[in-house]
């Protein structure tokens, strides 16, 4: 049984892998089954054996790395850094996710489950304000932070991730605090 798991874990990070790259080339919509096994360097029955379509690929992806809450900008700086110096372990993976080529959906999913979370503690930061204005600030804050994330990702020389957070978090700050 030990050498089952090993080999859905060699096929789905050679799949992963293929993706990430196909990703940087052209949008998900243009990625067919046939090149993806042939970048993964693996056949399509096997591609079949765990999927039906590359978006099922990418779906897998993105739950792996949106869990436990990594695109979840909340809590302290030091919380934040730590979420970064694991995102940055795994860039290129959480570039091609986030990036213009993935699933537009990706990111509006994982900013709906973010406010959700985060909503209590804003409510207590801006008592004054409407849900709804809390909601177009959050809107706000995190197409900041998902965007400087992205290019982050994508830089040559990417700045420490305690730079990134302390960034982020003085962003953060200032939007919820001019509301």
């Amino acid at each position: 049984m030990g050498n089952v798991d090993t080999r859905i874990q060699f096929t789905k990070s050679r799949l992963y892998a293929a993706m990430t790259e196909l990703l940087g080339k052209k949008a998900i919509g243009f990625i067919t089954i046939k090149e993806l096994c042939e970048t993964a360097g693996l056949n399509r029955g096997t591609f079949y054996l765990h999927y039906s379509a590359p978006m099922d690929v990418l779906r897998e992806m993105q739950e792996e790395l949106s869990g436990d809450g990594m695109l979840d900008f909340s809590g302290g700086e030091e919380q934040l850094a730590e979420k970064l110096r694991i995102i940055m372990r795994r860039r290129r993976e959480y570039a091609a996710v986030m990036g213009r080529n993935g699933d537009p959906e990706f990111l509006r999913g994982v900013k709906n489950r973010s406010f959700i979370t985060m909503l209590p503690e804003l409510k207590m930061r801006c008592r004054d304000k409407s849900e709804k204005e809390l909601a177009i600030a959050f809107d706000y804050v995190f197409a900041g932070c998902t965007g400087a994330i992205t290019e982050w990702l994508h830089a040559e020389k990417p700045i420490e991730p305690e730079k990134m957070a302390q960034m982020l978090k003085k962003f953060s700050e200032k939007i919820y605090d001019s509301i």
